[in-house]
């Protein structure tokens, strides 16, 4: 079953009304991430600079604090969109549901 690119991108993209949700999910990806780059990249620097007097071990909590962090704001934030969100809408546009009669 062959379909052309245009079907594809639709069917990836979804309705017009789901694009601005899309690029807002991606762009909350990116800044999801940021905060490990930054870390990354910021904390070798923190660690040789003499006046933030950091041992290698508070870079190590600070590291252990960012991760708990991302837990408990994925936790809170996946139970905040489960309270949101709509219940039973994809059952509702299939109609009711019916039981299929078996062949026998």
């Amino acid at each position: 079953m062959a379909t052309d690119s245009r079907t594809a991108v639709r069917t990836v993209a979804g309705t017009a009304s789901q694009t601005p949700l899309l690029v807002l999910g991606f762009a909350l990806l990116v800044l999801e991430g940021y905060d490990l780059a930054a870390l990354g990249v910021t904390l070798p620097s923190m660690l040789a600079d003499e006046t933030f007097g950091m041992t290698t071990a508070q870079g190590g909590v600070a590291g252990a604090v960012t991760a708990v962090g991302m837990l408990i704001g994925a936790a809170l934030s996946g139970a905040l969109a489960a309270d949101r969100a709509p219940r039973g809408t994809a059952r509702r546009r299939r109609g009711p549901r019916t039981r299929r009669r078996s062949r026998g």
